[in-house]
């Protein structure tokens, strides 16, 4: 089975994707405004997967996320 791992845009609209194809293998896509890249040297996709699984551990829940902007949505015209 398959399993996507996303990291989401930044201010320059740059997405990542990795894959982890059921052989163990893993593959990484990048892409922004201009193009898209895809990683398939291990030596470079698994310092990326490890970056995501360290922001995804301390991300806050999609709930507190938007407790959050609506806290700082207050007093927005």
């Amino acid at each position: 089975m398959d399993r996507v791992f996303g990291l989401g845009g930044t201010a320059d609209s740059f997405e990542r994707e990795y894959r982890e194809i059921s052989n163990l293998s893993v593959i990484a896509y990048a892409e922004s405004q201009i193009r898209g890249h895809l990683e398939r040297e291990t030596t470079s996709v698994l310092p990326l997967l490890t970056a995501y699984h360290q922001l995804q551990a301390e991300a806050l829940s999609q709930a507190a996320s938007m407790a959050m902007i609506d806290e700082a949505r207050k007093g927005t015209p």
